[in-house]
């Protein structure tokens, strides 16, 4: 938890969830963060069905903002998924989640932690060949 708190706070982008602040008691670590009302590209997935063109175009554009922003701070994701990409009220992507983000010290440095949504694991990863 520190260190998504750590890595979060720092981020300052159009396509990220935005930090407000955290606090806790005796039991829990509470994090307030931007509120997105339209909820997640899955919820949009479940209603819609499918996109236009257009919207694809639209959304991936952002993504790829927010992911090249995350890269270009040395930043990895490590979990990115529908469930992960939310949407404010004028539809804009903003990344979120960062629980299992974490922070590249050097070029060419490699994460070897097994981590993301079982569902969503590249086969590569899971047999070890990428």
């Amino acid at each position: 938890m520190t260190q998504e708190i750590h890595i979060h706070k720092m981020l300052k982008h159009t396509n990220i969830v935005t930090f407000h602040s955290f606090f806790e008691d005796n039991d829990f670590v509470y994090i307030v963060l931007e509120l997105c009302r339209k909820r997640s590209m899955m919820e949009l997935h479940k209603r819609r069905k499918t996109l236009t063109e257009p919207e694809t175009r639209y959304y991936v554009f952002q993504i790829l903002e927010g992911t090249l922003y995350l890269h270009n701070q040395g930043i990895i994701h490590r979990d990115l998924k529908l469930g992960n990409l939310f949407l404010n009220d004028e539809m804009e992507v903003k990344i979120g989640d960062l629980g299992l983000a974490a922070r590249i010290e050097y070029d060419g440095q490699r994460k070897k932690t097994l981590c993301g949504t079982p569902n969503y694991i590249a086969p590569e990863i899971l047999s070890k060949t990428g």
